[in-house]
Parts: C-alpha cells; structure tokens; sequence
C-alpha cells in the first residue's frame, strides 16, 4: 500500500481591485498634486514676497519650505502605494491628509475653497468608504493574513 499523495494548498490569487476603489486612487493622486502644488505656492510665496524687505534669515526659510515639500511629496507617494495594495489604515491616513490639505488651500485663498483640491479630494474620501471598498481592503486584509500562514506541507 503506498501512501496518499499530498498537494500543498493553492495559493489564493490575489483579489483585485474594483472599479471604485481604482477611481479613488487616481483622484487621491489627482488631490496629492494639488496639495503639493499648493506647498509649493506657499513656499515660493514666503521666500520671495515676505523676504522682499531685505531681511537676513529668509533664504533659509525657502531651504526648510523646499525640504517640507520633498517629504510630503514621498510620503503622499508612500501613501497611496499602500492604499493601492490594500491597506485599510491608509484610507484614514489619506483622508486625514486630504482634509488637511482642504483646509490649507481654504487659508491660503482667503476663505474659498480651491475646487482643484477640494473637489478631488472629497470624492476620494467617499470612494474609499463606499461598501466595495470596504470589501476589497477587507479581503486584501484576509489575503496578506494567509500569504503570512506557513504551509502545511
């Protein structure tokens, strides 16, 4: 008598991504530009027209703003790649960004609200809360949860 022959289980593929979920990344990066546009605004605003007085110490300031600027550009990158795989905390951690993103660009034009910004960004919030999005971060969720379980083999 031979003993049975055992397959180790087949590995899940991996889920995709719905329609909805995918138009919200594209407008989370359609928000992160206008957010760093803005940054980038502010920066050249402070440097050029606050440092017209001839006062020392305003060239650095546009070095910190420069700085600013390059870390919130890698870390909204960082950002949404982890949302494009499917992790749920970026959603909130996005959304936050992209709340504060409407209320900077909401001071930096004197009280209006910049349809640039504001517009893709509120879209994003609600597409990343819609129930096919909830569902797709809850399977990608359970799927990197069995990616980590050893086989049984």
């Amino acid at each position: 008598m031979s003993e049975p022959q055992y397959a180790p289980p087949a590995a899940a593929s991996r889920p995709s991504m719905p329609p909805v979920t995918g138009i919200a990344v594209a407008l989370a990066i359609l928000a992160a530009v206008g957010i760093i546009a803005l940054l980038v605004f502010a920066a050249v605003f402070m440097t050029v027209f606050a440092g017209a007085g001839g006062e020392p110490g305003w060239g650095m300031v546009g070095v910190v703003a420069a700085l600013i600027i390059l870390a919130a550009v890698a870390g909204v990158i960082m950002l949404i790649v982890a949302l494009a795989r499917g992790y749920g905390w970026a959603r909130f951690v996005l959304a936050a960004v992209l709340v504060t993103g409407i209320a900077f660009g909401f001071f930096l034009s004197d009280g209006e609200l910049n349809p640039l910004v504001a517009l893709p960004s509120v879209a994003t919030i609600v597409l990343l809360f819609l129930p096919p999005s909830n569902r797709w971060f809850a399977v990608r969720a359970q799927w990197r949860q069995q990616q980590k379980l050893p086989s049984a083999v």
